[in-house]
């Protein structure tokens, strides 16, 4: 236990920044809530339209990926390796996944959204056909 408080009380010294990775990581997981309540609430708003559930979507990777730097507020020294072997597949994979998926969205982003150079794209059937 007295390694994990030296360990905090280091990571707010001067040598670390006063403590900046940490406070990064909180902002994180706020980023994170807020974003998953953004998704939540767009989708709530009209749930049967196309550009709601593509945004609600976007959203929810969008907070995926702002959540990366949150695993940094747990330890990250020798003794805690065997905690980082659990943590990182749980910090990479869903940010790989929704890294991709965000990629893929925002390409399809004119079939949802009328963009004027674009405007072939904005047609019910292709919103049908790209959401799956």
């Amino acid at each position: 236990m007295s390694e994990l408080v030296d360990y905090y009380i280091s990571a707010f010294s001067p040598q670390s920044l006063y403590g900046f990775y940490h406070i990064v990581a909180v902002f994180s997981l706020v980023v994170l809530v807020w974003m998953f309540g953004l998704s939540y609430l767009v989708f709530k708003a009209n749930a049967d339209s196309p550009e709601n559930r593509f945004m609600s979507v976007l959203l929810f990777c969008e907070g995926i990926k702002a959540s990366f730097l949150a695993m940094e507020i747990f330890p990250y020294s020798s003794p805690w390796q065997d905690l980082w072997d659990v943590l990182f597949p749980l910090k990479m994979e869903p940010f790989i996944f929704a890294q991709i998926t965000s990629i893929f969205l925002y390409l399809a982003f004119p079939v949802y959204y009328r963009v004027n150079f674009l405007k072939f794209l904005h047609t019910d059937e292709l919103k049908r056909t790209v959401w799956f």
